[in-house]
């Protein structure tokens, strides 16, 4: 390993008063060596001329420069921006980034991937584990962000978006165009963000006095049983087709347009479609996707910039923000056909 360098490990393990053994376990990162010992060896092996690993000058100075993420997958365009938001943030502080994906996984491996002393902090985007579990694990460790989570019963620093004022305002648009046979396809309702934003929607129809029927509420279809393109094929089969259709993301939304388009169904020209994320494609989906944002990258960047605070022992302002949603307005959403003459 040193054979090209001017001094060998004896040289090293000379310097720091420590045997030739130990130096060995140390530059192999092997256990059992105190923390004391570590700081001589690498010491030495700065002091002697050796291109000490980052590893090693997180013994030394007491940083790793580095940040955990937890992301659930990366198949999810709205994960990919919020990711792209953290990565610009820390790389303006010079930090690197240890992503892992935690879909299926507990707090008790997530503990071994970050263990003390290897990152600098944690990112945990949209936890798929019990949050208090993951905060009594780390909490005495190392700090921690959560982003896109929405529990005020845990005592933790976390970032989330208004999803339920987000839902408001996607159906209050829908019945300001005129809608009223309006349907919904809300996905898992297991997830927090996916509750607020259709009970958001749902409260917006009940405050303009419509009821969301049953018939076009398909909250598990999409996971649970009917494809979309079923869905819809039996609302064209039994002609209970509706003027609007919110969807709770704007990939479902596309995908519902798409299979409208097979159906012979224009959109807006015969049923409205609105979405939800502001995703970058939705600005080239055919139409144009109606939608609420949520700017994936600001909310990427805020929880970043929390944790750089934290790092450096610095008190947050705040330790829960949420960030506002915006109606983006396209054209995939026109008022219905025997209102467009009103």
């Amino acid at each position: 390993m040193f054979k090209n360098m001017r001094y060998n490990i004896i040289d090293v393990a000379r310097k720091a008063g420590v045997s030739k053994s130990t130096v060995s376990r140390v530059l192999n990162n092997q256990p059992h060596v105190n923390i004391e010992t570590k700081k001589k060896i690498y010491q030495a092996i700065q002091e002697l001329g050796f291109q000490p690993s980052p590893y090693a000058r997180s013994i030394v100075w007491g940083k790793t420069k580095t940040v955990g993420l937890l992301v659930p997958n990366l198949r999810s365009s709205f994960y990919v921006e919020i990711v792209e938001g953290i990565v610009d943030e820390i790389s303006n502080h010079d930090y690197g980034l240890l992503l892992y994906k935690s879909e299926g996984k507990d707090e008790k491996l997530l503990k071994r991937v970050f263990p003390q002393g290897r990152t600098d902090g944690i990112i945990t985007i949209t936890p798929r584990f019990r949050e208090q579990s993951f905060v009594d694990a780390f909490k005495n460790e190392q700090p921690f962000v959560l982003i896109n989570h929405r529990n005020t019963q845990i005592d933790a620093p976390f970032v989330c978006f208004n999803n339920f004022k987000g839902g408001y305002m996607a159906g209050k648009y829908l019945l300001d165009l005129g809608h009223r046979r309006i349907a919904c396809f809300s996905g898992r309702l297991t997830s927090q963000s996916t509750r607020d934003r259709f009970e958001g929607f749902r409260k917006a129809l009940e405050d303009g006095g419509v009821q969301l029927e049953e018939y076009w509420n398909k909250v598990k279809e999409v996971h649970f049983g009917d494809s979309i393109s079923e869905i819809i094929g039996k609302w064209v089969k039994e002609k209970r087709i509706p003027t609007a259709i919110f969807a709770y993301n704007d990939l479902t939304a596309m995908e519902i347009i798409a299979v409208l388009r097979e159906a012979n169904l224009s959109v807006p020209g015969e049923v409205s479609v609105m979405g939800f994320d502001n995703i970058r494609m939705s600005a080239f989906s055919r139409p144009s996707l109606t939608t609420v944002n949520q700017s994936m990258e600001t909310i990427g960047k805020t929880g970043a910039g929390m944790l750089l605070t934290l790092i450096q022992g610095v008190t947050l302002d705040k330790n829960k923000v949420t960030i506002e949603p915006e109606l983006i307005i396209r054209d995939s959403c026109d008022k219905p056909k025997s209102r467009r003459n009103v």
